[in-house]
């Protein structure tokens, strides 16, 4: 066999080998899937014995009340048509013309096992004030027969949540909130029936203890609300169907206030829908904020995982080059020991972050895979200084990978950058090399 086929040959052998490495990245990269999933049931069951997600929508004042109206109906025995009276059930929902709500979120980490998801506790204030006087163009319909219990009903999307029972202020009275609606929606909540015989208007307030998890959102429904939200939690995403007025996020915490109006938020044909019985838009309808860990040990892990083959591919080309430009013969299986060592970094990595910190986890593994194939290499290519010069490479470029990761906002750009530079720092070395007499500069065992 000729120099230059036996040159391809290897050429082609690492090529395979690469090829080949992919089974254990394949590998470690199912592992990862499993532990976030592992993860991910472990945050449901804090959730589920926590209490879920919340949703706060209200609150509004619901009044049912009767009509009767004339029907023609076939009378058999009588064989004629017969005017009969039928009772008809109606609802009228009122919204407020002000509403006010102020939270302070306090957020907590809570385990199971090794895995931990945050949770919160919730004050939510409530105080706004309601015109009472369509109540009194209801006994103007067509029909009236009479009103039923008004009540005043604010919808939670998880009542597991609420650790003590709310009271009601209005009026110099006071009264505590029961469990359940009047609507038939489905949604759970809570009420309070109210006696508004001689009222014409309500200015209530209550507070509500509310547990949950990952979120907390709401939809106040009124002429003109507003919601203020503060919490010591550093990362929140702000979700749902309307965005935040003002905001201001601190390394130690975030303040956000939202203005909705009844125009901006279509509430009156909502309002409309559900009094016919169609609630669904009414309770699906919200806006809130998210208590994320933007970079998850996982995430991270998972992102590091992307750049394995670019680091097979360096690392194989590093001892390519020294093949040719040193005088080196390095054995298939020489290359397939460092590319497994380059593997087992993402396996460690994972396993140590779930641990100790991403930091720390990521410098062990990295140190120790460096230090593994620093050693390996003084053997395989001959030389302590050849073993430094690659390890110092590698080194470089984990450092390097390691603020990209890092960054939330220029991963992409910073990692498209070290792309570039490595091509341009491989073309640059390579740049007098006669590609054509590759084939008669075929090391021997040096």
């Amino acid at each position: 066999m000729t120099k230059q086929r036996q040159l391809w040959l290897k050429i082609a052998t690492i090529i395979g080998l690469i090829l080949v490495l992919q089974i254990p990245l394949i590998w470690v990269d199912s592992a990862m899937s499993e532990r976030q999933y592992y993860h991910t049931q472990a945050a449901e069951n804090i959730a589920q014995s926590w209490s879920h997600r919340q949703v706060v929508t209200g609150p509004i004042l619901v009044v049912p009340y009767e009509t009767q109206y004339k029907e023609n109906v076939w009378d058999k025995n009588l064989e004629a048509y017969v005017t009969r009276i039928r009772t008809r059930q109606n609802t009228k929902i009122l919204v407020p013309e002000k509403n006010l709500i102020n939270s302070d979120v306090s957020v907590e980490r809570r385990y199971r096992g090794i895995y931990s998801a945050p949770v919160y506790t919730s004050q939510i204030d409530i105080e706004g004030h309601l015109d009472l006087t369509p109540i009194g163009a209801i006994k103007k319909e067509e029909g009236f027969v009479k009103i039923g219990q008004p009540s005043l009903v604010t919808f939670i999307s998880d009542l597991r949540g609420v650790s003590e029972i709310p009271v009601l202020h209005y009026n110099d009275k006071e009264l505590p909130f029961n469990a359940g609606t009047p609507i038939r929606t489905g949604q759970q909540g809570l009420h309070v029936d109210l006696t508004l015989d001689v009222l014409t208007s309500l200015d209530y307030e209550f507070s509500i203890k509310l547990k949950g998890s990952n979120a907390l959102s709401f939809y106040p429904v009124g002429d003109n609300n507003t919601v203020n939200l503060v919490s010591a939690w550093p990362h929140p995403k702000f979700n749902g169907k309307f965005l935040p007025d003002t905001r201001e996020i601190r390394d130690n915490g975030f303040s956000v206030s939202w203005s909705l109006n009844s125009l901006s938020s279509n509430l009156n044909e909502i309002i409309q829908a559900c009094e016919r019985g169609n609630c669904e838009e009414l309770l699906n309808t919200y806006f809130g904020v998210e208590f994320i860990e933007p970079i998850s040990a996982y995430s991270l892990s998972d992102r590091a995982g992307k750049y394995a083959l670019l680091f097979l591919l360096l690392t194989f080309a590093a001892f390519f080059l020294f093949e040719v430009f040193k005088s080196l013969l390095i054995h298939p299986l020489q290359y397939l020991m460092v590319g497994l060592s380059l593997s087992i970094f993402y396996l460690l990595l994972v396993a140590f972050s779930e641990h100790m910190s991403f930091t720390l986890a990521y410098w062990g593994s990295a140190l120790a895979c460096i230090g593994l194939i620093g050693f390996y290499s003084s053997y395989v290519l001959c030389g302590a200084t050849r073993a430094i010069t690659l390890s110092s490479a590698l080194l470089l470029i984990y450092t390097l990978m390691f603020f990209i990761l890092r960054s939330e906002d220029y991963a992409f750009v910073m990692g498209a950058i070290l792309l570039f530079a490595i091509l341009t720092a491989v073309m640059v070395i390579t740049r007098k090399f006669n590609w054509y007499r590759l084939g008669e500069v075929v090391p021997k065992q040096g």
